[in-house]
């Protein structure tokens, strides 16, 4: 699949209150101040149109205080922009990680989400592949990291969502970790979406 250029990446979002967010070489989530939250994905449209852009989701129903989910992202031959996106109903720690290592791969990276195409008529699949639940041998490091506060809990409870914008290329034939903490102090549903541009 032939790399995306500067140019091909639409570099100007507005938000609800008018704010400009600078996207050049990422994909990007416009954020709401008024709503406090993530509200739509604008992406590189001329990759959504190649076919050149791509998602994985899920959902963990019930993630119990300090216990963490973990995701293994794994890059095939294409270097990759990456935009993780996480959502929980309860106070929460993310991090990306780099060089986590597993016992015996491929098995151990866990079950694989499967990916979807932003174009629906696309044929092109994704070189990179995403999983959950892996058997981790050592962990690795964490140069990116991002907190959803808590809030109190009375009648329904409280969550929200946060972002990480990672603003580089992933390099090809490699492996990261996407690790969510559950510190909420009760259990919580946990949401992540990873979109990426091959």
């Amino acid at each position: 699949m032939a790399d995306l250029q500067d140019s091909d990446l639409l570099n100007v979002v507005r938000d609800k209150d008018g704010k400009t967010i600078n996207v050049i070489n990422a994909l990007a989530e416009a954020y709401d101040t008024e709503l406090k939250g993530l509200t739509f994905f604008h992406g590189p449209m001329k990759g959504v149109r190649k076919g050149l852009v791509f998602s994985a989701t899920h959902l963990f129903s019930s993630v119990s205080d300090t216990n963490s989910v973990e995701l293994p992202l794994i890059t095939g031959s294409e270097k990759i922009k990456f935009l993780s996106l996480v959502k929980s109903t309860g106070q929460a720690e993310i991090e990306f990680e780099t060089g986590t290592t597993y016992s015996t791969t491929p098995d151990d990276y866990g079950t694989e989400i499967p990916s979807v195409n932003r174009k629906a008529t696309s044929d092109n699949t994704a070189t990179t592949s995403v999983y959950y639940n892996p058997t981790i041998d050592t962990a690795g490091m964490a140069p990116s990291a991002e907190f959803i506060p808590g809030g109190g809990k009375q009648n329904a409870p409280m969550g929200g969502s946060a972002s990480l914008d990672l603003r580089y290329l992933l390099e090809a034939d490699s492996n990261y970790l996407l690790r969510i903490t559950n510190t909420s102090g009760s259990d919580s549903k946990i949401f992540a979406k990873g979109i990426w541009c091959e």
